[in-house]
């Protein structure tokens, strides 16, 4: 009887443990904290996520809903309502090299401009 090798399982374990936690932290929505908004290496300012589905930009206190299935976040009120922002949530794992980071990504409505929000601290 002749046994088989397979060299790709313990790499295909190791791929699916590092994606168990991203879904898991994904479906509990963007953490409480600080972001800073970019576009590119510019920062364009700071949108704060508070409890109770609530965020600040620029002083304004505003509402939102997050998607987990979608990942998208719905402004609302507030600032980003106002001006017409869509957004989602993103978790970016850890490569071994760098940590995991949490990010919201903006989208204008208007003309389709992008800008990412990346977690500070909380």
């Amino acid at each position: 009887m002749c046994k088989k090798s397979y060299p790709l399982i313990p790499a295909i374990l190791i791929v699916l443990s590092l994606l168990g936690p991203v879904s898991a932290q994904n479906s509990a929505g963007p953490p409480i904290g600080k972001y800073q908004v970019r576009q590119y290496m510019t920062t364009l300012g700071y949108v704060t996520i508070k409890s109770n589905n609530t965020y600040e930009v620029s002083g304004v206190l505003g509402k939102y809903a997050y998607n987990p299935g979608s990942g998208e976040i719905v402004w609302k009120s507030g600032s980003y309502k106002e001006w017409g922002w869509k957004g989602k949530y993103e978790l970016i794992p850890s490569d071994g090299t760098r940590p995991q980071q949490h990010v919201i990504r903006l989208t204008s409505e208007a003309d389709g401009l992008k800008m990412d929000g990346w977690y500070l601290t909380q």
